[in-house]
């Protein structure tokens, strides 16, 4: 499978354009109900679902940094559903954070619905 990674990035100091980076990555598609057994099976063996969706949020927070090194000021967009891969988005946000990006997460949905498990 192709993924497109794209990541938006804005200095809140300059009036300069918007920068645009697009990866092309590689991967092995693995489907919705396959990453289910997945993780039931490593919760199965003890590892916490908080755990994993803190481990997610944290490496993509720290992929965006590798690419970009300097975040501070940079303003981030996050567009975040209401299902279990929304919470790993606001946890990507919350990393972000640390290392003071100006970071702005866009919910589809009501947080009604949003799902913790």
């Amino acid at each position: 499978m192709l993924l497109y990674n794209y990541i938006v990035t804005e200095t809140s100091t300059s009036a300069k354009p918007i920068f645009l980076t697009f990866d092309i990555v590689y991967m092995k598609v693995i489907t919705a109900d396959r990453m289910r057994e997945i993780e039931e099976k490593a919760h199965s063996m003890g590892m916490l679902r908080i755990f994993m969706m803190e481990n997610a949020g944290n490496s993509v927070a720290n992929y965006i940094f590798n690419k970009f090194k300097k975040l501070s000021g940079k303003k981030i967009v996050i567009i975040a559903g209401t299902g279990n891969n929304g919470g790993d988005a606001f946890v990507t946000a919350r990393h972000l954070v640390y290392y003071d990006a100006i970071v702005t997460v866009f919910l589809l949905g009501s947080l009604t619905d949003l799902k913790t498990e």
